[in-house]
């Protein structure tokens, strides 16, 4: 009798930090992951993984000072996804974040970047992330 093989199960944070300057559009901050990190080369909305102990808005506050350097106030949830890759299953949970100190810096990522929703297409985002982008999108074109 064989047991079946259950992958490694992670709930991981995500913030959209917004960039809501009146003499611009509405931006959105994403990263790159580092060539050598799982998925390297992809883009994503930063945020990492859930530590024992931690709510997950103290686990995207942590990550983003960690990844970016930047403090935020993590505010309301925007959408849940459950995605399995091949090792691993994740749920990522996305919340919506106001920047209050600091200035983005690639600390843990090989780049960032501050992107209107329309430009979200015009990158390569991991498979998880890519319903974000969707619901973004949708969001935003339904407004």
């Amino acid at each position: 009798m064989n047991a079946e093989h259950v992958a490694p199960h992670h709930h991981v944070a995500a913030g959209l930090v917004w960039d809501r300057s009146p003499s611009q559009q509405t931006r959105v901050l994403i990263t790159k992951r580092r060539d050598d990190d799982a998925h390297g080369g992809l883009w994503e909305f930063p945020g990492g993984g859930q530590e024992a102990g931690e709510s997950l808005k103290e686990c995207l506050a942590r990550e983003l000072r960690e990844e970016l350097g930047i403090e935020v106030k993590v505010q309301e949830p925007f959408i849940t996804v459950e995605h399995s890759y091949p090792k691993f299953d994740i749920i990522l949970h996305t919340f919506h974040c106001q920047m209050v100190r600091g200035k983005p810096r690639a600390i843990a990522c090989e780049e960032w970047r501050w992107v209107t929703i329309d430009q979200l297409s015009s990158y390569t985002f991991s498979a998880a992330d890519r319903h974000i982008v969707a619901k973004l999108q949708e969001a935003h074109f339904t407004q």
